[in-house]
C-alpha cells in the first residue's frame, strides 16, 4: 500500500503529459495499417521511405504520410489549415509539427493531370490550329459573329407552337431585323433551362438578356406583325404602309417629256421677258 500513492501521481502525470487528440478526427482516424487506404503515390522522397498518398476519404486537400518501410501511416497533412499531424498510435494524433518531408505543394483533387489528353481547337466541328483560331476570332475578316450583345428570344411551349414562331422568324421578310438582331430559342416547359420563363402561355414569348432581365413577354403567338413589336426598339414608323401613294422619283421625272417641255417653255418666256426689258 505504501507505492500506491506514488503510483497513482505517476500514472496521473503521464495522462496530463500524454498529447491529445486533434478535434475534428477521432479516435479512429489513420490505424497502424490501412489497407483499404489510397495506395496511388502522389509525391515521393527517394532518400526517404516516405510517399505522400491521397486520403481522399478524409475530403481533397488531405495528405496522408506513408512509411514505406513498414507500410504504416505516420502522419497526415491538412491543406486547409496548413499543418501536419504526426500520427501516434491508439486513436491519438499528435500536435502539429514539421513533417519528415515537405508537405505537397497544392491540395490533392483527385485528377492525375498527366493523365488528361490535351484539348482540341476546332471551329464548326472541324480541327483548327491555334493561330487559325486566333484570326478567326480576333481578325476583322473573321467568320465569327460577335453576338455577345444579341438579346434572347425564348419560346416556351408544345413543338407545335414553337415551330410555327420558328419558321415564321425564319422566313417572314417583314421578321428580317428582329431575326438578325436576337438569338432564338425554344423549349417544352418541363425542360430543366426554363426556370420561371413559363407561365402557361400557348406559347410564352420572352425576350430577355444576358443578365436575365425580361425585356418583352407574349402569352400567345400574334403572328409576325404582332411579334416584332416584341422588341423595344421597334420604331413603327419604319413599318411599310401598302396604302401609302408611291413617292415620285427624281429618274421617273427626267423621263417625262412633258416635264422638259414645260421647262423649254419657262426658259423662254424668261429670255423674252429679258429682251423686252433691253430694248426700253
Amino acid at each position: 500500500m505504501k507505492y500506491l500513492l506514488p503510483v497513482l501521481v505517476f500514472s496521473l502525470c503521464l495522462v496530463a503529459i500524454a498529447p491529445a487528440p486533434i478535434k475534428g478526427w477521432g479516435g479512429g482516424g489513420c490505424p497502424t495499417a490501412d489497407p483499404v487506404g489510397p495506395t496511388l503515390p502522389v509525391v515521393t522522397s527517394p532518400s526517404t521511405p516516405y510517399t505522400w498518398e491521397a486520403w481522399t476519404s478524409q475530403g481533397p486537400g488531405v495528405w496522408k504520410l506513408r512509411d514505406r518501410s513498414d507500410g504504416n501511416c505516420a502522419g497526415c497533412y491538412r491543406a486547409d489549415d496548413g499543418h501536419y499531424y504526426p500520427w501516434l498510435g491508439n486513436g491519438v494524433w499528435g500536435e502539429p509539427t514539421t513533417p519528415p518531408i515537405n508537405p505537397p505543394a497544392a491540395p490533392l483533387t483527385g485528377v492525375v493531370s498527366d493523365r488528361i489528353p490535351p484539348g482540341v481547337r476546332s471551329i464548326n466541328g472541324h480541327p483548327v490550329t491555334a493561330a487559325v483560331e486566333e484570326a478567326t476570332l480576333t481578325s476583322a475578316g473573321g467568320t465569327l459573329t460577335d453576338d455577345s450583345n444579341k438579346p434572347f428570344l425564348v419560346v416556351v411551349g408544345t413543338k407545335d407552337e414553337c415551330d410555327a414562331v420558328e419558321n415564321d422568324l425564319t422566313t417572314r421578310p417583314e421578321l428580317s431585323a428582329l431575326r438578325s438582331g436576337v438569338l432564338f430559342q425554344s423549349y417544352r416547359p418541363n425542360e430543366w433551362p426554363v426556370g420561371n420563363l413559363y407561365a402557361g402561355g400557348h406559347p410564352d414569348i420572352v425576350l430577355e438578356d444576358h443578365s436575365g432581365n425580361v425585356l418583352g413577354r407574349l402569352s400567345s403567338y400574334p403572328g409576325p406583325d404582332g411579334l416584332r413589336k416584341i422588341d423595344p426598339n421597334y420604331n413603327p414608323s419604319l413599318d411599310p404602309n401598302p396604302l401609302a401613294p408611291p413617292a415620285a422619283s427624281t429618274s421617273d421625272l427626267t423621263s417625262n417629256p412633258l416635264v422638259w417641255i414645260g421647262l423649254v417653255g419657262v426658259g423662254v418666256v424668261l429670255y423674252l421677258h429679258s429682251r423686252s426689258k433691253g430694248t426700253k
